[in-house]
C-alpha cells in the first residue's frame, strides 16, 4: 500500500503546485484586467469629453459663420461711412460754428439749401440724404447748452 500512495501524493503535490501557479497567473491576469478596464473607462470618459467639446466647437463655428457675414457687412458700411465723413463733418462743423444766432428755419435753409448744395457741387462725399440723426448723435437743436429744442426755438425767435 505504500507504493501506491506515494505516486498519488506526488501527483497531488504537483497538482497543488500547478493550482498555485494558475492562481498566481489568475491573480496577475485579474490585476491586469482591472488596470486595463480602468484605463478603458478613463479613455472612454476622455473621448466623451472630447466629443462634447467638438459638438460645442461646431456650434460655435456655425454661430460665428453668421457673425462673419454680419461683420463683413459692417466693414463695408463703415468703409462707406468713412468716405462720406468729410462732407458730413464739414456740414456739421459749419452748423455748429455759424448758425447759432439764426432761427431754426434759416439754419435749416443754410445747411440743406446752401451748404449741402455747395458740398455736392464740389463732389465732396456726403451722406445722402444728410440728416443729423445719421451722424450718430441727437439733432443739434435737441439740446443746446441744456435747453430743449422748443426752448431754443423760443429763445431764437424772441
Amino acid at each position: 500500500m505504500c507504493v501506491c500512495i506515494h505516486p498519488l501524493q506526488k501527483d497531488l503535490a504537483q497538482t497543488k503546485q500547478q493550482v498555485e501557479e494558475l492562481n498566481s497567473q489568475l491573480a496577475t491576469l485579474r490585476a491586469q484586467f482591472e488596470e486595463k478596464t480602468a484605463e478603458q473607462q478613463d479613455l472612454k470618459a476622455k473621448a466623451d469629453l472630447m466629443e462634447r467639446r467638438l459638438v460645442a466647437a461646431s456650434r460655435l463655428i456655425a454661430g460665428l459663420g453668421s457673425e462673419r457675414t454680419r461683420w463683413s457687412n459692417d466693414i463695408t458700411e463703415l468703409d462707406s461711412k468713412k468716405e462720406r465723413l468729410i462732407g458730413d463733418c464739414l456740414l456739421t462743423s459749419s452748423f455748429l460754428s455759424y448758425t447759432g444766432a439764426f432761427t431754426f428755419n434759416y439754419r435749416h435753409a443754410m445747411v440743406y439749401d446752401m451748404w449741402q448744395k455747395d458740398v455736392v457741387d464740389n463732389a465732396i462725399p456726403l451722406t445722402t440724404p444728410f440728416r443729423w440723426v445719421d451722424m450718430g448723435h441727437r439733432h443739434p437743436s435737441t439740446h443746446i447748452h441744456g435747453r430743449t429744442q422748443a426752448a431754443y426755438r423760443h429763445a431764437c425767435l424772441a
